[in-house]
């Protein structure tokens, strides 16, 4: 049995601690420059890749991170892989298949889903909705030299 008020100091501990961490982390955000800190869509960097719309919003030395959009009825252009990198998927809105691999295994997804995309498979979006498709995306480490104009 624990002696009485044992609990409630270790509870204060974790508090300050968490506190303290908190406060640190504020710190670190401050010192950076709001400007790094937020991409408007009209300032990502946007290319398509067959009939899907990319916008890459953020490439760091450890992270890439956009988002694609499909037309009803369309597939988008098959992506060969990162090599070193996985990749996530995640459906903000519509009903996609994602295939993974050539031929392939597909994953039928909704809004709300996502997909981890081990690094090096090929993989392709197909939109099998009536609406169009919203994916945002991840790379992890990054899959492109971050130092590319954007």
């Amino acid at each position: 049995m624990r002696p009485s008020g044992q609990g409630q100091r270790t509870t204060e501990a974790l508090a300050e601690s968490q506190h303290e961490t908190q406060n640190a982390n504020r710190k670190e955000v401050i010192e950076v420059k709001d400007t790094d800190l937020v991409v408007r869509r009209i300032e990502a960097r946007s290319f398509m890749e067959g009939p899907e719309h990319c916008r890459e919003y953020f490439t760091t030395d450890k992270l890439t991170f956009g988002s694609s959009t499909l037309p009803a009825g369309q597939a988008g252009a098959t992506d060969p892989g990162h090599p070193d990198a996985h990749e996530v998927f995640f459906v903000a809105k519509g009903h996609v298949l994602v295939r993974l691999g050539d031929p392939g295994y597909h994953y039928e997804l909704e809004e709300g889903d996502a997909i981890l995309i081990p690094e090096t498979v090929p993989h392709t979006i197909i939109n099998v909705g009536e609406e169009t498709a919203v994916i945002a995306w991840a790379c992890a480490p990054v899959h492109r030299d971050p130092s590319e104009k954007m």
